[in-house]
This record gives C-alpha cells, sequence and structure tokens, in this order.
C-alpha cells in the first residue's frame, strides 16, 4: 500500500500547522478583550486540568499506533487487526480517563459546569484514529478535515463569543474543534481496513508498548500542565492563570517555529542513519538542527525581551500588562526546549533510549511539583515559570549526558555564540528604533512594533552574514545530508 507523495505530505502539514498556530494569534487578542483575564484564567485553570486526563486517555498511542500501522501497512488483515486493537484500547483508556475525571468533578466547588463540558474535548480520544492516517502515509485524510474544522471553529468563535457570560460558548467550540475532526475522520476508514473478529484481537498485549511511549509524548507538555492546574489550586486569583496562559501561547509559537524542523524533516533522517549506522550522517544533521533551533529560538527570545513590554498590552489590553514580564522570563523556556527536542528526536528515540528520557521526564517533573509549590505560594505565576524553567534545564541536561557525546559542549558554543551577538545588536537596534518612533510623537503601538520587527530581524539576519555564521550556508548543509 503506498501513501501519497512525500512533498504533498508536507504541504499538508504545513498549512495545518499555519491554521493552528494562526487560531492561536488571531483568537488570542479577540478573547482577551471579551472574557477578560479572569475568564481566560478560569479557562486556563480547568483545562489544563481536563488535559491531564486527555493525555492519560491518549496513552502512548498516536506515536505507538503510528509505528505499528506503518511497520503493517502492506498487509490488510495484519493492518486491520492491528487498527481495531489499538483503537478499542484507546477506547478503554478513554472511558477510564473521562470516568477518573467526573470522580474529579465530584470534589469540586468551583467550576463543576465548566468541567462537565471539557467531557467534551476528553472524549474526541476516543474517536482519534489520525495515527492510523500518519502509519499510512495519507496525511490528507486528517489534515483536510483538520484546517477546515479550526477554520469553522475560529469563524464560530468571532460569532457566538460576545462577552464574558460565554465563557461556555468558547470551551465548547474548542472542544468541538477537536471531536469534530476526529468523528469525520472515520468516513473513509473503511477503504482502508476491514472488521475483525473480536475472539481474534488481543488488544491487551499493545498495553505496555503504549506506556512506553506515553512519557516520551508528554515531554513539552507536563510541565505546562502542572504549571496551569497549580496556579488555579494554590493562587486564589484566577487572572494569573489568564496571564500565564497569555504569554505561554507566544512562547508556544515560538517553541513550533525552532522545533517544527526537527519533528517533521530530521527526525525521519536520523532514524535511517542510525539503522544505517551512520553515525557521520547522524552527527551531521545533529548540528545543523541545533544551528536552526538555536538560530530561531535565540532570536526570538532577544526578539521578545526587545518588544514585549509594547506587544502584550496591544495584543492583549491592558488587563493582561502583568504578561509581558511573565512573557520574557518564559521565552528562556524556548531555547532549552530546542536543545532538548533536538537532542531527544534524534538521538535518544532512535537509539531506542526510552527508558531514559521517562527517567529524567519524571525527574523535572517532581522538581517542577516541587518547585511549584514552594514558588507559587511567593510569586504565583511567575514562580510557576521559574519552576518549568529549572525543570526543563534538568530534563536537558539529563538527556545531554545520556547522548553519549553525540555532541560536545563546544559544538553547542559554536551554534549559540555568534546568534547570542546578533541577538544583542538586535536588542539595541529595536531599542534606538523604539527611541526614535518616542521623540517623533509617533504613536500608532501596532505600526510601531511591525517597524520594530522588521527592522530587528534585518539586523539579526545581518549580524549573522558579518560574523559568517552557520546559518548562512544551512540550504547548502541541507542538500548534503
Amino acid at each position: 500500500m503506498q501513501g501519497i507523495s512525500t512533498k504533498k505530505n508536507f504541504i499538508w502539514y504545513y498549512i495545518q500547522q499555519f491554521v493552528t498556530l494562526s487560531m492561536s494569534i488571531i483568537t488570542a487578542p479577540y478573547l482577551a478583550r471579551v472574557l477578560g483575564s479572569r475568564n481566560l484564567g478560569i479557562f486556563s485553570f480547568t483545562f489544563s486540568n481536563a488535559n491531564f486526563l486527555y493525555v492519560i486517555a491518549q496513552l502512548g498511542t498516536l506515536s505507538y499506533g503510528v509505528r505499528q500501522i506503518a511497520l503493517n501497512r502492506d498487509d490488510k488483515y495484519e493492518r486491520s487487526k492491528t487498527f481495531w486493537e489499538i483503537e478499542l484500547l484507546t477506547v478503554i483508556t478513554s472511558i477510564s480517563a473521562i470516568i477518573i475525571f467526573l470522580i474529579f468533578i465530584s470534589f469540586q466547588k468551583e467550576y463543576q459546569f465548566f468541567y462537565y463540558l471539557w467531557i467534551l474535548f476528553i472524549l474526541a480520544v476516543t474517536f482519534d484514529i489520525s495515527w492510523f492516517y500518519s502509519g499510512i502515509e495519507h496525511f490528507d485524510e486528517t489534515l483536510i478535515r483538520t484546517v477546515i474544522f479550526k477554520i469553522l471553529g475560529i469563524i464560530a468563535i468571532f460569532i457566538f463569543v460576545k462577552n464574558p457570560d460565554d465563557l461556555y460558548k468558547y470551551i465548547i467550540i474548542y472542544s468541538l474543534m477537536y471531536l469534530a475532526p476526529n468523528l469525520s475522520m472515520w468516513t473513509s476508514i473503511f477503504k482502508y481496513v476491514d472488521f475483525v473478529q473480536f475472539n481474534n484481537l488481543d488488544v491487551l498485549k499493545h498495553f505496555k508498548e503504549t506506556f512506553i511511549y506515553f512519557i516520551p509524548a508528554i515531554t513539552s507538555s507536563i510541565y505546562v500542565i502542572l504549571d496551569k492546574s497549580m496556579l488555579g489550586f494554590l493562587i486564589e486569583d484566577k487572572r494569573e492563570n489568564g496571564y500565564y496562559d497569555a504569554a505561554n501561547r507566544i512562547v508556544k509559537f515560538g517553541e513550533a517555529i525552532s522545533s517544527i524542523v526537527i519533528t517533521r524533516v530530521f527526525e525521519p533522517k536520523t532514524n535511517h542513519f542510525y539503522k544505517a549506522g551512520q553515525m557521520d550522517k547522524i552527527k551531521q544533521s545533529i548540528n545543523l538542527s541545533l544551528n536552526f533551533t538555536m538560530f530561531a529560538s535565540i532570536g526570538f527570545v532577544f526578539g521578545i525581551f526587545a518588544i514585549a513590554d509594547d506587544f502584550v498590552p496591544a495584543f492583549f489590553g491592558p488587563d493582561f500588562l502583568k504578561a509581558s514580564l511573565l512573557l520574557k522570563i518564559m521565552s528562556i523556556i524556548i531555547v532549552i526546549t530546542s536543545i532538548t527536542f533536538v537532542l531527544e528526536y534524534e538521538y535518544l528515540i532512535p537509539s531506542g533510549k526510552r527508558n531514559k528520557i521517562n527517567r529524567f521526564v519524571i525527574i523535572g517533573a517532581i522538581s517542577n511539583l516541587i518547585l511549584n509549590y514552594i514558588l507559587i505560594r511567593k510569586f504565583a505565576s511567575i514562580g510557576a515559570v521559574i519552576g518549568s524553567i529549572v525543570a526543563e534545564s534538568i530534563v536537558m541536561i539529563g538527556f545531554f549526558i545520556s547522548a553519549d557525546n553525540i555532541i560536545s559542549p563546544i559544538k553547542i558554543l559554536d551554534a549559540v555564540k555568534n546568534k547570542i551577538l546578533a541577538g544583542l545588536a538586535m536588542f539595541i537596534a529595536i531599542s534606538f528604533i523604539k527611541l526614535i518612533l518616542s521623540m517623533m510623537g509617533f504613536e500608532n503601538l501596532i505600526i510601531g512594533l511591525i517597524l520594530q520587527v522588521i527592522l530587528g530581524s534585518l539586523v539579526y539576519i545581518f549580524v549573522l552574514y558579518l560574523l559568517k555564521d552557520q546559518m548562512i550556508d544551512f540550504k547548502k548543509n541541507l542538500d548534503a545530508i
């Protein structure tokens, strides 16, 4: 069975990423002004608790399912058998997660109505068979539907969410943007699988493997879930959750920019190189992707430090002023996670070191839990961000130690030194532009921000060119792999 071309898969994937990121960017300013910081804080807090059960419901089936379907893609019976086994396992884990969530809701004195609405979100996991289409390399089957429902969701938000009392409508729309495309995927499934007799299925044999895939799958989300949940439980003022959520939306955008090339381009290459024993190619790929991620993440961090004080009130409104400080501090995570992603997806996973990944993710989560309990009480949302930075740093160091010297500290220094100098030059340039605009009495904040971003980016790239940074030859080096 053949999938569609790699080129088309990439096109569909980037369309989905564009729409997903655009949804957050387009709706964030509107929702911040319509719902306000307190209601967005309630959304963030209740969502984080629901999302924890959502992740448990998924277990590790997304990554594991892709692998198992890919292995059996040419045998329709085995493909069908594997599909129904993994899907039934997902039904079991989803129902279990919903039951646990209902027990949790019964003990909650606040926001019970909102929690009940989030069951729609958790239920979406039951019908999520995107892993099957990824396994047979028919990304178009999932991405077209996802893009359509994301766009419909954006339209629905602008039509139905009009004031702070419409928070429940936003939760329903948000949940349906996950549930609806998942349900629609079932309309095409029987072109690729047949029914298999129940007594021929062995569902439980997949449980151990999906659990092994579970912890690596939550590496990038566990700290945010912990932060939002603990903020809500430890701090009465739900605006703190709103500030955290606003800053986190922008940081997630930065992480997507810096890590997208790893997860979709370099990971398959390094898997191939590892199986072929081509360690030189693996090192070349890691060095190249590290250079790209440092280029994107360091540039993003210095840019955020330069424009955050103007960007946050312009983007989210004056009710979110505290989020500008949070955004500056939180942006540091982008650099840390970029290194973590390189090591995890390009070496530790291909080389079968999932146990080491699990160990350090658990250590990081425990550290985050302890630090959050101490720091959130004293510093609220700022304490949560500091706890995450420390936890993410622990995981990064652990991954680095586990990577068998695949990349040296000198290589990391080579990848970052020019970017830091260029970032400083960009920061100074943007500060100078802001000073000139202020002296001229220029009051259009949006146009001013656009000028700062464009001119700052040009300075960043120009300085890297003068320093003859490795990123200048990125395309040539990419073609060589």
